[in-house]
């Protein structure tokens, strides 16, 4: 937070001074052409996901390891961790972690019952969500590098690859895919290394992903916190999974890539939580009338989101991804802008995001128009994004512009609908209400 990284320099309560320096990212410039979004924001909101079901599983073996669980009857234990711990409990059972006393069949209550004597605090790791890891070995000396999720191994190591840890460069001499272990020896090259992958994001949807819930950055009084515009952003279950098809090998000095290589790696994939909208036919037709790829329309605009969205949440790249266009691919895909968290369960960031994506959506339009590029691409400081796993291939700044004017068009045209319907006859059955509480009444945006 910059907040707190300036209030490091007044912590005796003396007089200090605070430099912020814009590089050429979007969000930087963003700020530079409108420094009032960055001085009188509101103090960001972290996010803190309790129910990802792989933290709340650690979370419920550490608690009954303490005290006996109790999930069942008129006074229980879902009231501190949520009506998913129930689902939590199965699996651990299921795990051999978790059972109920054979001694008393009445007795509802869970004990822990794995194996040895130490608590299980102490196998959760502290700094990732992800249980299962690959270890980096030194080939040369025996000792451990590092210890990297199983999720995100394959974007650090794989056989050639580079890897650089703490400033010191590796290269991958072989990957033991039984045991995890990757082996790494000192390496002084002149190049670098990057993966080439195909992501794709299927919405499975089935059931609301959380309860119906605006989750808003916090602030002192009214004035600081932020208003949602309302959309129709609806919040579902979604797959990911990433294909590994190959890296490049690019020189330090130029850039210049002068080696591809295939992989054959195990596609690796886990279940998130996304948020997204759909893009209305009439985006299609402007793009179209304007001879323009509707394809490098979405995946710019994509772009612009994810570039605004630290302005309401506390992330980063790592936290949020969004839908990024391959430029051999010729298979269809959803219209739609979609934000998903990036962590194996989800991080919460999609359901913060969710009632303010008709912010995110004015924020992108406003960060795109203001760029003064004339690039067809873009440039870094709107649609471009640094982590974009096809390195920014298949976009087009201008046909981004009509797809986010577009889709407010409609989504103003869906809130007044909704306004209007409400007025007339009240919530429709089985509609909750609010902003962003989703499609599905009586419009519409249900099509995945």
């Amino acid at each position: 937070s910059l907040w707190q990284q300036a209030g490091r320099a007044g912590r005796r309560e003396q007089k200090a001074l605070s430099i912020y320096v814009a590089f050429d990212g979007a969000l930087d410039q963003y700020f530079m052409k409108n420094p009032e979004k960055l001085f009188e924001a509101p103090i960001e909101h972290a996010s803190v996901d309790y129910q990802n079901p792989m933290l709340l599983e650690q979370q419920v073996a550490c608690a009954c390891y303490e005290h006996p669980l109790l999930v069942e009857g008129e006074v229980t234990d879902v009231d501190y961790f949520g009506s998913t711990v129930c689902q939590a409990v199965l699996e651990l059972q299921k795990r051999g972690l978790l059972g109920r006393s054979p001694d008393c069949p009445g007795d509802l209550r869970w004990f822990y019952i794995g194996g040895g004597r130490k608590p299980p605090a102490g196998l959760v790791n502290l700094r990732a969500i992800d249980e299962t890891v690959w270890t980096v070995l030194n080939d040369v000396t025996g000792e451990v590098v590092e210890e990297i999720e199983e999720s995100k191994a394959f974007f650090q190591i794989y056989e050639g690859a580079v890897y650089m840890q703490q400033g010191k460069k590796f290269l991958v001499t072989a990957m033991d895919m039984s045991r995890r272990i990757a082996r790494v020896r000192r390496a002084d090259l002149k190049y670098y290394t990057s993966i080439r992958r195909h992501t794709d994001i299927s919405v499975t949807g089935g059931h609301s992903a959380y309860p119906d819930r605006a989750i808003l950055p916090a602030g002192d009084g009214a004035g600081s916190a932020i208003v949602p515009y309302g959309s129709s952003a609806q919040l579902d279950h979604a797959r990911h999974a990433n294909r590994f098809v190959g890296f490049m090998k690019v020189w330090h000095a130029t850039g210049q890539v002068f080696d591809s290589v295939d992989l054959s790696l195990p596609n690796v994939e886990y279940d998130t939580i996304c948020t997204w909208v759909r893009i209305p036919d009439k985006a299609r037709a402007l793009v179209e009338q304007e001879k323009r790829e509707v394809r490098a329309g979405i995946h710019a605009a994509a772009h612009a989101l994810l570039n605004v969205l630290p302005l309401y949440l506390m992330c980063n790249a790592q936290d949020a991804g969004v839908e990024c266009v391959n430029e051999s691919e010729t298979r269809w895909r959803p219209e739609r802008l979609l934000i998903y968290d990036r962590q194996p369960g989800g991080t919460g960031i999609s359901a913060q995001a969710q009632p303010l994506f008709g912010n995110v959506l004015r924020a992108a339009l406003e960060l795109v128009k203001q760029c003064p590029c004339e690039e067809e691409s873009g440039c870094p400081a709107c649609v471009q994004h640094g982590d974009c796993p096809q390195y920014n291939a298949v976009l087009d700044k201008k046909a981004a512009l009509i797809v986010l004017e577009s889709v407010i068009e409609a989504e103003g045209q869906y809130l007044s609908l909704q306004q209007t319907h409400r007025r007339q006859q009240g919530p429709p059955g089985g509609f909750t209400g609010g902003p962003g509480a989703g499609a599905g009444a009586g419009c519409c945006h249900g099509c995945k």
